[in-house]
């Protein structure tokens, strides 16, 4: 699993240019558990791209690790955009970084070929309204967060 710092510095010019006309907002953010045991902090954001006015997208990342500068955390990414399933979801894949939820198992030879690990327009938006949030080291989660199902449902293809 790669850091969000390598994930970012990986990440090419034109995505972080196209990443300034994306708005978010942080939907959850908790600790949880992953299938392995690991505690993580698991952030879903709701991305919109003020530009082309398409559907928002749907964000999850998990940071594992209790470093203050969450950039140097080891981070699983997912977006549902169509970016990231076919240029970026296999590469991270194969790193650890994310899982193949929707991408197929090929690989992406024409669209990422050297199958750099990097972020799309909308998780890089995203980082910093991350780094903004207050990381209890507490790994207990709250009652309301044991109560909340919203994310549960993603639960068996989402660390």
């Amino acid at each position: 699993m790669l850091t969000l710092s390598k994930l970012i510095n990986n990440t090419p010019e034109q995505i972080v240019l196209n990443s300034r006309n994306v708005t978010g907002r942080v939907l959850k953010s908790y600790w949880d558990v992953d299938n392995e045991g690991k505690e993580h902090r698991k952030i879903m954001i709701r991305a919109k791209d003020i530009v082309t006015r398409n559907p928002p997208k749907t964000l999850v990342l998990s940071i594992y690790g209790t470093e203050r500068d969450i950039t140097k955390n080891k981070a699983w990414v997912y977006c549902n955009c169509e970016y990231f399933k076919f240029y970026l979801e296999v590469a991270l894949s194969l790193r650890g970084s994310s899982s193949i939820i929707e991408a197929t198992k090929q690989l992406p030879v024409n669209n990422n070929p050297r199958l750099t690990p990097y972020l799309c327009k909308h998780i890089l938006s995203a980082i910093p309204q991350i780094r903004r949030l207050k990381f209890d080291r507490s790994l207990t989660p709250t009652e309301k967060e044991l109560r909340d199902p919203t994310l549960r449902s993603l639960k068996d293809f989402i660390p």
